[in-house]
């Protein structure tokens, strides 16, 4: 386990865990690849969430992988169209969509960082066409924006709340930070 995901243990440990455990051979078959093992531990143990403003899509939750390939898709046919081939923007069509903030802008795994897909790099981009990368694993991510370790201004100031929530199935839970 990740020290990014102990971190998020500790943080979101008022969650329940979710009531369906995921088949991720099932998954990751219909995926045609493997997924990166901190986002199944995740899932494992928040399922699909809403941390303030940010939708982590999983299997079996409100928002699944299937809606990200739909959105991103969508993103790609209109507005960001120009941005499918242009330098400096990953291949869409390998982007794997993880997380969301109300749909714009979209956390994303570009598959075509690392054959491992452990060290697969998140990129996040809006709909106007702003590309940003950030470091780590998906956990490290999120335990980084909660934290402003690595908070770019794209994701505007949506953590910023001092009183952070994490929403299942509509049920609010307080996220505890103790560092």
């Amino acid at each position: 386990m990740s020290p990014a995901l102990d971190d998020l243990r500790r943080w979101l440990a008022a969650l329940p865990p979710p009531p369906t455990s995921v088949d991720w051979t099932w998954v990751e078959s219909g995926l045609g690849f493997v997924l990166p093992t901190d986002y199944k531990e995740f899932c494992d143990r928040f399922g699909g969430c809403r941390i303030q403003w940010l939708f982590v899509h999983a299997p079996l939750g409100q928002r699944t992988l299937t809606h990200g390939k739909e959105l991103l898709q969508a993103l790609f046919e209109m507005p960001l169209s120009g941005y499918r081939a242009a330098p400096g923007w990953p291949d869409y069509t390998t982007l794997l969509l993880w997380g969301e903030i109300d749909s714009d802008p979209v956390l994303c795994w570009d598959r075509t960082s690392s054959s491992d897909p452990d060290e697969w790099r998140t990129v996040v981009f809006n709909s106007i066409g702003t590309l940003v990368r950030l470091d780590g694993n998906m956990t490290t991510c999120i335990r980084d924006m909660i934290t402003g370790r690595q908070r770019p201004e794209i994701l505007g100031n949506d953590f910023d709340d001092p009183e952070l929530a994490v929403s299942v199935h509509g049920e609010q839970f307080p996220v505890r930070l103790d560092d």
